[in-house]
């Protein structure tokens, strides 16, 4: 079902795209320079979503001719994305600050977004967390407090990438804050798992358990897939190193059998597979089924 939505998405895009084209082409003809400006407009990021970044850029490039500085500022954007999609991480942190300086008070908060992404590419951690907290503040401005918690996350993220774990900790406490007051799930569970790494860092496996057991928590409170099979093999991987082999296998089983309740068979497969084969390798055939035996022996907990 996945694959037949994909694929019928895709045909639905490809079809807009020859339209637009073709409106495009007829607007250009007539003289209509502003509708053939705005059908460019949509013919690029149309290409864009349909995974076309040379058709995207090529429309995006039309789209220039005449254009006021709110047309000129998306097209920027427009080839800053098309950059990304061809690895080209420094000439879409170009593009996107060039789009951003020509509304360098209305730049939506998606710009500084992909913006940090480019500039992590390039191991610019950093000017990523600067760029990640202000379009937290604007995703807040325009009343999306939810986005700009989650922008805020990535910023700690970035914060921490860059060595700077008093920054990270700043920006963790107003989310915590944050989050608390608003309920937000999603939010104190990607948290909680860089309080884990944090604590991890610090020689404190325990703490680290403690927020990661929280992180899970919350990811099944708010369905938050990535959130929740990253606390879940990080919990396996620390009761592994610990040595306690049943609590390893049982983060991994129970992980796999509560994300095929989440999303299906297939990602749980693909996601903790793998895992749970590793530790067969690393604790040998004989180790591995009592340990098995004895998780399925005792009553599970979610």
């Amino acid at each position: 079902m996945g694959q037949a939505d994909t694929l019928a998405r895709t045909l639905r895009l490809r079809e807009a795209l020859e339209a637009l084209e073709q409106a495009a082409q007829l607007w250009r003809t007539s003289g209509a320079a502003a509708e053939h400006r705005r059908c460019s407009l949509l013919a690029a990021e149309t290409a864009r979503l349909a995974g076309q970044p040379e058709r995207s850029r090529r429309h995006a490039i039309a789209a220039l001719e005449g254009a006021d500085a709110g047309t000129e500022a998306q097209v920027h954007a427009l080839l800053a994305a098309a950059d990304m999609a061809q690895g080209d991480a420094a000439g879409a942190e170009e593009q996107f600050s060039f789009a951003i300086s020509l509304l360098p008070g209305a730049a939506a908060p998606a710009w500084w977004q992909a913006r940090a992404q480019a500039r992590m590419s390039l191991g610019r951690f950093g000017d990523a967390a600067l760029d990640l907290e202000e379009a937290s503040r604007r995703c807040i401005e325009v009343g999306d407090p939810a986005s700009g918690r989650s922008a805020a996350v990535h910023a700690a993220c970035a914060w921490h990438a860059a060595g700077r774990r008093d920054e990270a900790g700043r920006i963790l406490a107003e989310i915590e804050a944050s989050a608390q007051a608003a309920r937000d799930d999603h939010a104190l569970g990607a948290a909680e798992v860089l309080r884990a790494t944090l604590s991890i860092e610090a020689g404190d496996p325990c703490e680290a358990r403690t927020h990661l057991l929280s992180a899970r928590k919350h990811a099944l409170a708010s369905r938050s897939v990535d959130t929740y099979i990253a606390a879940a093999s990080a919990l396996a991987l620390l009761a592994d190193r610990l040595g306690e082999h049943a609590q390893a296998y049982a983060a991994l089983a129970t992980g796999w059998a509560t994300l095929a309740d989440l999303t299906g068979p297939d990602l749980a497969r693909s996601t903790f597979e793998p895992q749970l084969k590793a530790l067969l390798q690393q604790w040998g055939t004989l180790r591995f089924a009592a340990i098995k035996q004895q998780y399925e022996r005792q009553p599970r907990n979610g």
